[in-house]
């Protein structure tokens, strides 16, 4: 009996390891999966980024003008380029902006400020400066199916445009979805005290990556006086992709003080933000794999073994007029008794990690809500492991010949 009580602490102390040990790896997979969500209103297939870059004042072709001249010089250098990437047969539109696409990790932003009665407002944002071909080379359409004509109108108006809210964003910061559209169509002040006039039509959110919740929402502005762009968007008619790069590596764009460094594809920066959590995906995956085959044999071999100890014990109850379904119930009764208190002690040690101050250290910036999902995910699966590991070791039970295993012992 003894032997016995020590092999079943053994084991729940087992459960309750490998418990904490799937519940890591669930939250994680968990947080992926439930996170993902691509942008959308937004067609990111054949656009390219070109990057403008400026000659240091100090190399030999650096052409020097007065302060007052500066800006006027680089503009009309920057539309020089743009004319020429929109002259080449590829291109359907190119146009010019700041922060303007997905995929980066930029946190350009500010907030918007408005006041309802005696409650102040605040939307947060991550800016994008684009102007009209922007909107057009990514075809923005708004969040309630207004066209990207729309949103080129709304913009040339001098307007600000706003995005909605992602539902994970909520989650994370405890904000009500309905924010963005009580800014839609006031005059609002930004973080600089100037007053800005919202559109009322709104668009989708851009996200860092698809893989990470939304922590901003987004304020789509029309380039300012004196504000020089750092990207073109160039939206390519479709399979003119190596013919439009091979060009550009030829050409070498270059006017005045102005060039363009490089030229990649949004899909390239796509893959670019994805790659660590991709990484992070295979990874967990082949974790939570080899943790379920794991546990599924310990389980196996540790119920066949505990059976294979009690076979006179099982055919005497047998012999005595237990029947197959008794004896099976007796035996999925124990590995439930064991794994439920492994379950309440794993639970209460979970609930009390995440509430303490090493949860943020561990999952940064996560919502403690989606650590609570994992216990239970994890106590489902470790059911479901259970019921695989007892299920072929109780079926042997139950067909043990008393005879003939009271005679072998």
């Amino acid at each position: 009996m003894r032997a016995e009580w020590r092999s079943n602490i053994w084991l729940l102390l087992e459960f309750l390891l490998i418990s904490l040990i799937v519940w890591y790896v669930s939250v994680n997979l968990y947080i992926l999966f439930w996170a993902y969500n691509p942008s959308r209103g937004y067609d990111f297939n054949d656009v390219y980024v070109a990057y403008l870059d400026g000659v240091p004042p100090e190399a030999p072709n650096y052409i020097k003008y007065s302060p007052e001249e500066t800006y006027e010089a680089n503009l009309r250098d920057l539309n020089n380029i743009l004319n020429q990437i929109r002259q080449n047969p590829c291109v359907e539109t190119a146009g010019t902006g700041t922060n303007a696409l997905p995929y980066n990790y930029s946190f350009l932003g500010n907030n918007l400020k408005i006041t309802e009665g005696t409650d102040t407002l605040y939307y947060f944002y991550n800016r994008r400066v684009m102007d009209s071909n922007t909107i057009r080379a990514l075809r923005i359409t708004g969040s309630n199916g207004e066209s990207t004509e729309q949103i080129v109108a709304e913009l040339e108006s001098g307007k600000g445009i706003i995005s909605t809210f992602d539902e994970s964003f909520a989650e994370i910061n405890d904000i009500d979805l309905s924010l963005p559209g009580r800014f839609a169509g006031k005059t609002a002040v930004d973080g600089n005290g100037n007053a800005t006039e919202v559109s009322p039509v709104m668009v989708n959110n851009l996200r860092r990556s698809d893989f990470e919740p939304a922590w901003n929402g987004i304020f789509i502005i029309p380039p300012g006086a004196n504000e020089f762009p750092h990207q073109i968007i160039i939206r390519l008619k479709p399979g003119t992709d190596r013919e439009f790069m091979e060009w550009v590596h030829n050409a070498r764009l270059k006017a005045g003080n102005l060039y363009i460094s490089d030229t990649e594809p949004v899909s390239q920066l796509r893959e670019n933000s994805h790659q660590h959590y991709q990484i992070k995906l295979v990874k967990m995956s082949i974790i939570m794999a080899f943790m379920i085959i794991l546990v599924f044999l310990g389980f196996l071999g540790t119920y066949w073994f505990r059976i294979q100890e009690r076979t006179a014990e099982i055919a005497i109850r047998k012999a005595m007029g237990a029947t197959d379904r008794r004896i099976g119930a007796r035996l999925w009764g124990e590995g439930y008794i064991i794994m439920g208190m492994a379950t309440v002690l794993f639970a209460a040690l979970a609930v009390w990690f995440i509430t303490s101050d090493q949860f943020e250290v561990v999952f940064n910036g996560i919502p403690r809500v989606w650590a609570y999902y994992g216990i239970g995910i994890t106590a489902a699966i470790m059911a479901l492991l259970e019921v695989a590991g007892i299920y072929f070791p109780a079926r042997r039970a139950m067909k043990i010949n008393p005879a003939t295993a009271l005679k072998d012992q």
